[in-house]
């Protein structure tokens, strides 16, 4: 079955209109039709399809933006945004510091973030959801035309660990050391195996983790040649 690149989120509307408050779940098509849904213990994380690359969010009552974990990704970022600046600029992630109803949630884990934003009366707010793996950060979904939308204001945006914090190198795939990261924790320990990996920097470490442990991701798993 062809799948398309771990890339359709979804997007949660939260409505105040004269004094009604309404939630609206949504999102873009799956990228399969053929997987049945894990069993969902009661009181768990609602969920759907967790292994298509598409995170759904849910919106509840409360306050709590729920979202799933779908199995391609190790951390997830919810987004909120304003529906005007969506619209009029095609923005999703926006500017924290510069839009009044964005705000971010990075690297998290356990399914869901307590927010209880109520927008101004009459204005909408939105939530995204992405998710991060090795090979930096899940674009914002689809257009109407299938085309990625720009990742404006991600978490981690990385192409070097200058790009980073202290303590942090930029992650990225094996084989893609010239390409976009995210910032990840440099390891403080590493097995004393051999097992080389050649780093982004030509050099060749006892394994990939003492790459990591130099602030290098990995090239490939083996001797520089």
């Amino acid at each position: 079955m062809k799948r398309h690149p771990a890339r359709r989120l979804a997007i949660a509307l939260a409505v105040l209109l004269a004094g009604a408050a309404a939630v609206l779940a949504g999102g873009g098509r799956p990228t399969d039709q053929g997987d049945e849904p894990p069993t969902q213990p009661p009181g768990q994380d609602f969920v759907c399809d967790l292994n298509d690359g598409r995170i759904d969010v849910e919106v509840l009552p409360d306050g709590t933006v729920r979202y799933e974990r779908d199995v391609m990704y190790g951390a997830f970022n919810v987004y909120r945004g304003e529906v005007d600046v969506m619209v009029s600029a095609g923005i999703y992630t926006q500017n924290v510091a510069s839009v009044p109803g964005a705000a971010r949630w990075c690297d998290g884990m356990t399914g869901m973030v307590m927010d209880g934003y109520t927008p101004p009366l009459g204005h909408i707010a939105f939530y995204v959801g992405t998710g991060t793996m090795t090979g930096g950060e899940s674009k914002p979904g689809r257009d109407s035309a299938q085309d990625e939308r720009p990742h404006h204001n991600p978490c981690h945006p990385c192409t070097s660990r200058f790009d980073c914090a202290a303590g942090d190198y930029c992650s990225k795939a094996p084989g893609n050391c010239g390409g976009y990261g995210v910032c990840a924790s440099i390891p403080e320990a590493c097995p004393a195996v051999w097992l080389p990996a050649c780093g982004c920097d030509g050099e060749t470490y006892g394994n990939s983790c003492e790459a990591r442990a130099a602030g290098q991701s990995v090239s490939y798993e083996d001797e520089c040649n």
